[in-house]
Protein backbone atom coordinates (compact mmCIF):
# COMPACT_ATOMS: atom_id res chain seq x y z
CA UNK A 1 0.00 0.00 0.00
CA UNK A 2 2.68 2.30 0.65
CA UNK A 3 3.54 2.58 -3.19
CA UNK A 4 -0.36 3.74 -3.94
CA UNK A 5 -0.75 5.91 -0.64
CA UNK A 6 2.50 7.71 -2.26
CA UNK A 7 1.08 8.32 -5.41
CA UNK A 8 -1.97 9.44 -3.94
CA UNK A 9 -0.13 12.13 -1.11
CA UNK A 10 1.72 13.41 -4.54
CA UNK A 11 -1.42 13.81 -6.39
CA UNK A 12 -3.18 15.43 -3.00
CA UNK A 13 -0.41 17.66 -2.38
CA UNK A 14 0.03 19.09 -5.81
CA UNK A 15 -3.38 20.17 -6.00
CA UNK A 16 -3.54 21.68 -3.14
CA UNK A 17 -0.55 23.74 -3.43
CA UNK A 18 -1.58 24.74 -6.86
CA UNK A 19 -5.02 25.42 -6.18
CA UNK A 20 -4.29 27.63 -2.92
CA UNK A 21 -1.96 29.73 -5.16
CA UNK A 22 -5.30 30.63 -7.99
CA UNK A 23 -7.19 33.61 -6.54
CA UNK A 24 -10.91 32.60 -6.88
CA UNK A 25 -13.05 35.08 -8.57
CA UNK A 26 -15.86 32.86 -9.52
CA UNK A 27 -18.06 30.09 -8.66
CA UNK A 28 -17.01 28.55 -12.35
CA UNK A 29 -14.26 27.59 -10.52
CA UNK A 30 -15.00 24.80 -8.54
CA UNK A 31 -14.12 22.52 -10.90
CA UNK A 32 -10.41 23.64 -11.06
CA UNK A 33 -9.51 21.40 -7.70
CA UNK A 34 -10.46 18.14 -9.37
CA UNK A 35 -9.18 18.38 -12.98
CA UNK A 36 -5.68 19.83 -10.77
CA UNK A 37 -5.84 16.23 -8.78
CA UNK A 38 -6.31 14.65 -12.00
CA UNK A 39 -3.26 16.18 -13.66
CA UNK A 40 -1.07 15.33 -10.27
CA UNK A 41 -2.16 12.39 -9.91
CA UNK A 42 -1.14 10.98 -13.60
CA UNK A 43 2.05 12.98 -12.90
CA UNK A 44 2.28 10.82 -9.74
CA UNK A 45 1.92 7.58 -11.44
CA UNK A 46 4.59 8.18 -14.23
CA UNK A 47 7.08 9.47 -10.87
CA UNK A 48 6.29 6.32 -9.45
CA UNK A 49 6.29 4.14 -12.85
CA UNK A 50 10.24 5.81 -13.45
CA UNK A 51 10.77 4.94 -10.09
CA UNK A 52 10.05 1.05 -10.71
CA UNK A 53 11.82 1.43 -13.43
CA UNK A 54 14.84 2.55 -11.86
CA UNK A 55 14.73 -0.05 -9.27
CA UNK A 56 14.71 -2.63 -11.81
CA UNK A 57 17.63 -1.59 -13.59
CA UNK A 58 19.77 -2.57 -10.29
CA UNK A 59 18.80 -5.98 -10.88
CA UNK A 60 21.49 -7.68 -13.46
CA UNK A 61 19.16 -10.02 -15.45
CA UNK A 62 21.98 -12.71 -16.71
CA UNK A 63 22.52 -13.43 -13.10
CA UNK A 64 21.52 -16.70 -11.31
CA UNK A 65 20.25 -15.53 -7.75
CA UNK A 66 20.30 -18.28 -5.29
CA UNK A 67 18.50 -16.06 -2.36
CA UNK A 68 16.03 -13.70 -1.57
CA UNK A 69 16.63 -10.24 -1.02
CA UNK A 70 14.43 -8.45 1.42
CA UNK A 71 14.62 -5.33 -0.36
CA UNK A 72 13.37 -6.37 -3.07
CA UNK A 73 11.18 -8.91 -2.28
CA UNK A 74 9.33 -6.18 -0.22
CA UNK A 75 9.52 -3.78 -3.21
CA UNK A 76 8.11 -6.10 -5.12
CA UNK A 77 5.16 -6.90 -2.96
CA UNK A 78 4.37 -3.72 -3.17
CA UNK A 79 4.19 -3.07 -6.66
CA UNK A 80 1.62 -5.69 -6.39
CA UNK A 81 -0.08 -3.85 -4.09
CA UNK A 82 -0.15 -0.88 -5.97
CA UNK A 83 -1.43 -2.76 -8.90
CA UNK A 84 -4.25 -4.33 -7.10
CA UNK A 85 -5.50 -1.17 -5.64
CA UNK A 86 -4.71 0.68 -9.74
CA UNK A 87 -7.43 -2.61 -10.51
CA UNK A 88 -9.67 -2.25 -8.03
CA UNK A 89 -9.46 -5.20 -6.35
CA UNK A 90 -10.26 -5.70 -2.47
CA UNK A 91 -8.58 -9.19 -1.13
CA UNK A 92 -10.34 -11.31 1.52
CA UNK A 93 -8.34 -14.53 3.00
CA UNK A 94 -9.64 -17.11 4.53
CA UNK A 95 -8.02 -19.66 6.64
CA UNK A 96 -4.78 -18.69 6.70
CA UNK A 97 -4.39 -20.09 10.47
CA UNK A 98 -4.19 -23.72 8.87
CA UNK A 99 -0.42 -22.70 7.22
CA UNK A 100 2.00 -24.12 8.75
CA UNK A 101 4.06 -21.76 11.08
CA UNK A 102 7.25 -24.65 11.38
CA UNK A 103 8.73 -24.38 7.94
CA UNK A 104 8.69 -23.90 4.28
CA UNK A 105 6.15 -25.80 2.00
CA UNK A 106 4.63 -26.13 -1.73
CA UNK A 107 1.55 -23.78 -2.30
CA UNK A 108 -0.98 -24.78 -4.92
CA UNK A 109 -3.79 -22.95 -6.32
CA UNK A 110 -6.29 -22.45 -9.18
CA UNK A 111 -5.53 -20.03 -11.91
CA UNK A 112 -7.87 -17.73 -13.00
CA UNK A 113 -6.05 -14.13 -14.09
CA UNK A 114 -2.93 -12.52 -14.30
CA UNK A 115 -3.07 -11.02 -10.94
CA UNK A 116 -3.68 -14.50 -9.27
CA UNK A 117 0.28 -14.66 -8.01
CA UNK A 118 -0.10 -10.90 -6.87
CA UNK A 119 -2.99 -11.74 -5.30
CA UNK A 120 -1.06 -14.60 -3.19
CA UNK A 121 1.90 -12.92 -2.96
CA UNK A 122 0.90 -9.53 -1.14
CA UNK A 123 -1.76 -11.53 0.97
CA UNK A 124 0.63 -13.75 2.48
CA UNK A 125 3.36 -11.19 2.28
CA UNK A 126 4.65 -13.33 6.00
CA UNK A 127 5.95 -16.23 4.22
CA UNK A 128 8.58 -15.14 1.44
CA UNK A 129 7.01 -17.06 -2.19
CA UNK A 130 8.74 -18.24 -5.58
CA UNK A 131 6.71 -18.71 -8.18
CA UNK A 132 7.06 -21.32 -10.68
CA UNK A 133 6.46 -19.49 -14.17
CA UNK A 134 6.00 -20.05 -17.75
CA UNK A 135 8.56 -18.72 -20.27
CA UNK A 136 6.92 -16.45 -21.61
CA UNK A 137 6.20 -14.40 -18.35
CA UNK A 138 10.35 -13.83 -18.00
CA UNK A 139 10.11 -11.75 -21.27
CA UNK A 140 7.77 -9.31 -20.00
CA UNK A 141 10.06 -5.93 -20.06
CA UNK A 142 10.91 -4.65 -15.84
CA UNK A 143 8.85 -7.48 -14.67
CA UNK A 144 11.38 -10.38 -15.35
CA UNK A 145 13.90 -8.57 -14.02
CA UNK A 146 12.15 -8.26 -10.71
CA UNK A 147 10.97 -11.74 -11.00
CA UNK A 148 14.66 -13.03 -11.52
CA UNK A 149 15.71 -11.32 -9.05
CA UNK A 150 13.17 -12.64 -6.74
CA UNK A 151 14.07 -16.02 -7.80
CA UNK A 152 11.34 -17.01 -9.72
CA UNK A 153 11.52 -20.12 -11.87
CA UNK A 154 10.91 -20.83 -15.22
CA UNK A 155 9.38 -24.09 -16.28
CA UNK A 156 9.49 -25.76 -19.82
CA UNK A 157 6.62 -28.47 -19.69
CA UNK A 158 7.90 -29.46 -23.48
CA UNK A 159 11.17 -30.34 -22.46
CA UNK A 160 10.85 -33.13 -19.53
CA UNK A 161 14.70 -32.84 -18.91
CA UNK A 162 14.42 -28.72 -18.05
CA UNK A 163 10.88 -29.35 -16.41
CA UNK A 164 12.51 -31.82 -13.78
CA UNK A 165 15.76 -29.40 -13.85
CA UNK A 166 13.23 -26.65 -12.61
CA UNK A 167 11.56 -28.99 -10.07
CA UNK A 168 14.56 -30.28 -8.50
CA UNK A 169 15.31 -26.19 -7.76
CA UNK A 170 11.86 -25.06 -6.61
CA UNK A 171 12.32 -28.37 -3.88
CA UNK A 172 15.91 -27.16 -3.18
CA UNK A 173 14.12 -23.31 -1.80
CA UNK A 174 11.98 -25.17 0.39
CA UNK A 175 14.45 -28.02 1.87
CA UNK A 176 16.75 -25.03 2.69
CA UNK A 177 14.44 -23.21 4.08
CA UNK A 178 15.04 -20.24 1.80
CA UNK A 179 11.36 -19.77 0.79
CA UNK A 180 7.67 -21.71 0.03
CA UNK A 181 6.87 -22.14 -3.85
CA UNK A 182 3.56 -21.68 -5.35
CA UNK A 183 2.55 -23.01 -8.41
CA UNK A 184 -0.72 -22.98 -10.70
CA UNK A 185 -1.07 -26.87 -11.67
CA UNK A 186 -3.34 -26.50 -14.31
CA UNK A 187 -0.62 -24.90 -16.02
CA UNK A 188 -3.03 -22.23 -18.12
CA UNK A 189 -5.53 -19.73 -16.73
CA UNK A 190 -9.34 -21.21 -16.71
CA UNK A 191 -12.02 -19.31 -17.53
CA UNK A 192 -14.59 -21.87 -16.33
CA UNK A 193 -14.97 -21.78 -12.39
CA UNK A 194 -13.98 -25.52 -12.22
CA UNK A 195 -10.34 -26.18 -12.00
CA UNK A 196 -8.96 -27.92 -14.70
CA UNK A 197 -6.82 -31.15 -14.60
CA UNK A 198 -3.89 -30.41 -12.54
CA UNK A 199 -0.06 -31.29 -13.94
CA UNK A 200 0.95 -34.06 -11.23
CA UNK A 201 4.36 -33.14 -12.01
CA UNK A 202 3.61 -30.13 -9.72
CA UNK A 203 3.66 -32.04 -6.59
CA UNK A 204 6.83 -33.30 -7.44
CA UNK A 205 8.26 -30.42 -5.37
CA UNK A 206 6.47 -31.30 -2.10
CA UNK A 207 8.15 -35.10 -2.21
CA UNK A 208 11.63 -33.89 -3.31
CA UNK A 209 11.51 -30.93 -0.53
CA UNK A 210 9.86 -33.53 2.08
CA UNK A 211 7.11 -30.64 2.95
CA UNK A 212 3.61 -30.36 3.14
CA UNK A 213 1.45 -28.71 0.62
CA UNK A 214 -1.31 -25.76 0.79
CA UNK A 215 -4.35 -26.47 -1.13
CA UNK A 216 -5.49 -23.10 -2.02
CA UNK A 217 -9.02 -21.74 -3.89
CA UNK A 218 -9.14 -18.45 -5.73
CA UNK A 219 -12.56 -17.11 -6.54
CA UNK A 220 -13.90 -14.51 -8.13
CA UNK A 221 -10.19 -13.10 -10.16
CA UNK A 222 -11.52 -13.60 -13.32
CA UNK A 223 -14.04 -10.76 -13.07
CA UNK A 224 -11.49 -8.22 -12.61
CA UNK A 225 -10.95 -7.40 -16.20
CA UNK A 226 -14.70 -7.37 -16.68
CA UNK A 227 -15.29 -4.47 -13.60
CA UNK A 228 -12.14 -2.42 -14.30
CA UNK A 229 -12.25 0.80 -14.51
CA UNK A 230 -15.42 1.23 -12.66
CA UNK A 231 -16.27 -1.49 -10.23
CA UNK A 232 -14.75 -3.29 -7.31
CA UNK A 233 -14.09 -6.71 -7.68
CA UNK A 234 -13.53 -8.59 -4.74
CA UNK A 235 -11.26 -11.68 -4.30
CA UNK A 236 -11.03 -14.49 -2.34
CA UNK A 237 -8.28 -16.74 -1.34
CA UNK A 238 -8.73 -19.34 0.50
CA UNK A 239 -6.85 -21.82 2.46
CA UNK A 240 -9.26 -24.90 1.84
CA UNK A 241 -6.31 -27.50 3.55
CA UNK A 242 -2.75 -28.21 4.22
CA UNK A 243 -1.54 -31.87 3.18
CA UNK A 244 0.78 -33.03 5.58
CA UNK A 245 4.16 -34.91 4.60
CA UNK A 246 3.24 -37.75 5.60
CA UNK A 247 0.17 -37.93 2.59
CA UNK A 248 2.69 -36.26 0.55
CA UNK A 249 5.34 -38.95 0.74
CA UNK A 250 2.42 -41.96 1.34
CA UNK A 251 0.85 -40.94 -2.07
CA UNK A 252 1.05 -40.80 -5.80
CA UNK A 253 1.37 -37.36 -7.58
CA UNK A 254 -1.47 -38.20 -9.56
CA UNK A 255 -3.45 -38.95 -6.60
CA UNK A 256 -2.16 -35.69 -5.29
CA UNK A 257 -3.09 -33.98 -7.80
CA UNK A 258 -6.74 -35.27 -8.31
CA UNK A 259 -6.98 -34.75 -4.17
CA UNK A 260 -6.14 -31.19 -4.48
CA UNK A 261 -8.37 -30.22 -7.45
CA UNK A 262 -11.14 -31.96 -5.63
CA UNK A 263 -10.37 -30.07 -2.50
CA UNK A 264 -10.47 -26.29 -4.42
CA UNK A 265 -13.50 -27.70 -6.96
CA UNK A 266 -15.28 -28.39 -3.33
CA UNK A 267 -14.26 -24.62 -2.29
CA UNK A 268 -15.64 -22.97 -5.51
CA UNK A 269 -18.88 -25.00 -5.54
CA UNK A 270 -21.20 -22.43 -3.84
CA UNK A 271 -19.68 -20.04 -6.47
CA UNK A 272 -20.42 -22.07 -9.45
CA UNK A 273 -24.26 -22.69 -8.81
Amino acid sequence: MFIYSLTLALAALGSIVYCTSLPVTSWAQVWIPFVAFAVFYAAALLVVVILIIAVSLTVNPRKKYERLSRFYYGFLNECYRFLCCLALIRIHVSGREKLPTDGRFLIVCNHRSNFDNMIQSCSLSEYPIVYVSKPENFKIPVARRFMIRNCYLSIDRDDARKAISTINEAASFISRGIACVGIFPEGHRVKGLRPDDFHAGSFKIAQKAKCPVAVLALRGAQDIHRHFPFRTTHVYLDVVDVLSYETVKNTKTSQLAQLARAEITAALEPQAR
